[in-house]
């Protein structure tokens, strides 16, 4: 499985099968130097920034931006807990994305089945506007053909149209992600819900080719988010799906995430993927790149999480979609320092109550 073949291998790799534990980590210690280049080279952090991950505390900012469409933001904090912990609880995503804003989630199995998607519920009110969605007019991102389907598929005069519409929503996401495991990106939908469609295989691109400085020295990582169907040797994958409160209305996502642990010192202990195969709204692309690099000291456990994403928004008017853009980039730099602080608490908090 996953969960043990990846801590295993992270934590033979690291020495850390039996760390002593002090209380989480509460000692101070200076960033050391491998962590340093390592930090610098995928954010490009100050002095001043670094000083402030060196006492404990989080840094964020606004990443470069590769178009005026894209939403850019990274961060860092130390975490008292081994690497090898922190990939063993995130690879239980349904428990480690838990938060407020995660209204409903849950992983698909290793052989994807429709009832993956059985406690995925859809908004009364996105169901009724499928009433009226149409090939280039749509209230919920689709292609041509699941437009098509839903208008076929669907007797809305009947009592139990919004069951039947919440049925073959879900038989179409699991059929998409069917023909992604078999494809890979040549599988990326194109939504065809507005005038103009949009081909998710072309945003991806953007976004890795925009994200590629935090993937210096390890291109082969880069190549595996554009494949269509060669998986990377030695890393492995899962999918998930789940509805989130963004913006004004809950969105529903699928991610694959893809997990690789190069073993160069060059290059971070651990390297995270998690690519949106499909958003309900809002969003015609996002990528998130988690990274993990070990700085344990002298039996006491720690690592440094780095955290880069990047969003394009539909695509919107110039005016409006400058405004969004602009707030959207000031939020998504705040929230993620709150976010890594979050995931810090949480993360030592559990390393304690698992060392008990």
């Amino acid at each position: 499985m996953l969960r043990t073949t990846h801590a295993s291998r992270l934590c033979a790799v690291l020495g850390l099968c039996t760390a002593v534990v002090f209380g989480g980590w509460v000692l101070h210690a200076e960033i050391p130097t491998r962590v340093r280049d390592l930090l610098r080279e995928r954010l490009a952090l100050s002095a001043p920034e670094l000083t402030t991950l060196d006492r404990g505390r989080p840094v964020a900012k606004s990443l470069r931006a590769g178009d005026r469409r894209e939403i850019a933001a990274g961060g860092a904090i130390r975490v008292g807990v081994p690497a090898p912990f922190f990939l063993q609880r995130f690879v239980d995503i349904v428990s480690f994305k838990q938060s407020p804003l995660v209204r409903q989630i849950g992983k698909f199995s290793a052989a994807p089945a429709v009832e993956d998607l059985e406690r995925l519920t859809f908004e009364l009110e996105d169901l009724d506007a499928l009433r009226s969605c149409r090939v280039g007019d749509c209230d919920i991102q689709l292609s041509a053909d699941q437009i098509r389907r839903i208008q076929s598929g669907v007797d809305w005069s009947q009592p139990s149209a919004r069951a039947q519409a919440s049925q073959l929503l879900r038989e179409l996401l699991f059929e998409y992600v069917e023909r992604y495991r078999a494809s890979g990106n040549q599988a990326l939908l194109e939504y065809a819900n507005q005038r103009v469609p949009q081909k998710l295989s072309e945003e991806l691109r953007l976004l890795v080719t925009h994200a590629s400085g935090i993937l210096t020295r390890a291109p082969e990582f880069g190549d595996a988010l554009l494949s269509t169907t060669a998986s990377l040797q030695g890393a492995e994958e899962f999918i998930y799906w789940s509805k989130e409160q963004f913006g004004l209305k809950p969105v529903v996502s699928i991610t694959h995430v893809i997990i690789y642990l190069p073993q160069r010192p060059d290059v971070p202990d651990v390297l995270i993927a998690s690519k949106q195969i499909y958003a309900s709204r809002y969003l015609a692309g996002s990528l998130a790149i988690t990274l993990g690099i070990d700085a344990s000291h002298n039996g006491v456990p720690s690592f440094y999480l780095v955290y880069a994403n990047r969003t394009r928004p539909r695509a919107l008017p110039p005016v409006i979609g400058g405004i969004v853009r602009r707030v959207a980039q000031g939020q998504a730099r705040d929230g993620l320092e709150e976010q890594l602080q979050f995931a810090k608490d949480r993360l030592e908090s559990a390393f304690a109550d698992s060392a008990k």
